[in-house]
């Protein structure tokens, strides 16, 4: 496998952020839309490396500190935060929003996909967008699972939007994926599990055939309505907009599981290099 960056156990938060999102919030203020996820198994360190902690913060609040110290003079910027679980959205910065309200829809006027009553803040300071962050987090969905006790079970999708006064209007998304656990004891976690599974089937499906279309296959159908997480990121991945990825595997996989599991996360994360 041949990767634009490949992080031994002991590289800091920092390096991880500054070899992976650095680049994309350097782009967003310049204009552009961009995309951050990381993609891997339960107990992998994905949650860490995006949110760290407040001692060593991870890629999100490094990004927006960086949002805050570039941004050019007059511009503006909003911060909305969703969790899908189970296909249903939350909106993380108004909990009592009901799922059912959340509508996604294509925007007539720009074309991109938006959430229809999914609560957007402006703010005004890195601090506060930490705030409600963190605010957020604590209405996450988490669980005990096989393999970490505190596990994210939900996809959650912080967006900070920048308009500009020259009228540029970009946008800074950064994912926080649930890792999937197969064949859990417990009925929820078999039910999460399988709600899990298939959007992430549908981003692999998706990933593969961008690959395919970079190799030169035509005419590929491009399933994003098939989850709500590929539908959300479809303006992302659909080539208009800058996307990284940060796969994290097992550093020494213990069982056959753990292995198969850091190999389909090589194996992805091979494909997202081929597009």
């Amino acid at each position: 496998f041949e990767f634009d960056q490949v992080f031994e156990p002991n590289t800091t938060t920092a390096q991880v952020y500054q070899d992976t999102a650095r680049s994309l919030v350097d782009a967003v203020i310049d204009g552009y839309s961009a995309t951050m996820f990381a993609y891997g198994m339960t107990g992998t360190g994905k949650t860490h490396s995006m949110q760290g902690t407040s001692k060593d913060p991870g890629v999100v609040p490094r990004a927006i500190a960086d949002v805050f110290t570039s941004l050019p003079a007059g511009a503006t910027v909003s911060l909305s935060y969703l969790e899908i679980y189970n296909e249903h959205l939350k909106d993380l910065l108004a909990p009592e929003t009901p799922s059912d309200a959340l509508k996604i829809h294509d925007d007539p006027n720009t074309g991109e996909v938006v959430i229809r009553n999914l609560r957007g803040i402006e703010v005004n300071s890195a601090s506060k967008v930490n705030a409600f962050i963190l605010r957020g987090n604590e209405a996450r969905k988490t669980e005990g699972t096989e393999h970490n006790s505190v596990s994210s079970r939900s996809h959650a999708i912080m967006q900070l939007t920048i308009k500009r006064s020259d009228g540029v209007r970009s946008t800074l998304s950064l994912c926080d994926l649930a890792g999937s656990e197969r064949g859990a004891a417990d009925e929820a976690r078999r039910k999460e599990g399988a709600y899990i599974n298939k959007s992430l089937l549908a981003l692999g499906t998706i990933i593969a055939r961008l690959a395919g279309s970079s190799s030169g296959v035509k005419d590929q159908h491009m399933p994003y309505r098939d989850s709500k997480l590929t539908r959300i990121l479809q303006h992302g991945l659909s080539g208009r907009s800058l996307v990284n990825v940060l796969c994290t595997i097992h550093e020494k996989p213990t069982t056959q599981r753990h292995f198969n599991e850091s190999v389909n996360t090589l194996r992805f994360a091979s494909r997202v290099k081929n597009i």
